[in-house]
């Protein structure tokens, strides 16, 4: 009831406001930028302009390929049964904003910010269609409380693109983990389970999936400590995937090794 009733309604506001502040400085001092050039006409000519937006660019589609930056549904969270947007109601990158009255002037192209995630998950609706697929075993060990943090991560991490998930309840022994990963035939298998059991699990679960499955790829879900990430390599693991890995880049080259095209 008194929710309504706040003593001070303006209380934190100073934090809008400082905002308001630091961002039109930000501005007045782009402005300024500009005018010391010659104004926005010779910017554009100069390709300052041109420039700056690339950059701003740059930077955000970089934030979004570490998921610094989450766009839900796209790099983060994605709906696998969610149909793509037809091709209509995209902006089309190849056509420029308006054209240049001016030859001097090189026209800015409007892009979408998650155009890159939308073409990695195309290139794999497309190899579906075709009767193709990329699939990831969740190399589980241990109990679900043991790997689940893990497993669901690398499952949400690995959608983003697309790909097929092959699940399960974890396996109490190597052998029987490296087993159902070559009985599944997938393309990749992610040891998931805790750091604290990683120094003994890690090096024979790799070593047995490689024995089992020669040509199947093998990363670790996490960060490995740095004591033993040589001694995983040497065991098979082929790659680490971690909350700091650029997932852009980690998805695309699995779609390479597929034989994708991008």
């Amino acid at each position: 009831f008194h929710l309504l009733r706040p003593i001070d309604p303006a209380g934190g506001s100073w934090y809008i406001e400082s905002l308001t502040d630091s961002l039109a400085q930000k501005i007045w001092d782009e402005i300024r930028s500009v005018q010391s050039k010659g104004g926005m006409l010779a910017c554009a000519k100069s390709g300052y302009i041109q420039a700056a937006t690339d950059e701003v660019l740059r930077e955000r589609f970089k934030r979004l390929a570490t998921r610094a930056d989450r766009a839900v549904g796209t790099n983060m969270y994605p709906n696998l049964s969610e149909a793509p947007l037809p091709n209509s109601t995209r902006l089309s990158a190849k056509k420029p904003i308006a054209a240049a009255k001016d030859a001097e002037i090189a026209p800015i192209t409007p892009r979408r910010w998650t155009e890159q995630f939308e073409e990695l998950r195309a290139r794999t609706e497309e190899m579906k269609s075709n009767g193709s697929s990329v699939r990831i075993f969740l190399a589980n060990m241990g109990p679900v409380p043991q790997h689940k943090a893990r497993a669901d991560f690398i499952t949400g991490f690995m959608e983003v693109a697309g790909f097929e998930i092959l699940k399960n309840d974890g396996f109490k022994t190597t052998d029987a983990c490296a087993e159902a990963a070559a009985a599944s035939g997938a393309d990749i298998a992610v040891i998931c389970s805790t750091d604290a059991t990683y120094p003994e699990l890690v090096p024979d679960v790799a070593k047995s999936v490689k024995e089992k499955a020669p040509s199947m790829k093998v990363y670790l879900a996490g960060a490995p400590a740095e004591e033993f990430k040589q001694a995983y390599i040497d065991a098979g693991v082929d790659g680490f995937i971690s909350i700091r890995s650029n997932c852009l880049d980690v998805l695309s080259e699995i779609q390479k090794e597929k034989g994708m095209k991008r």
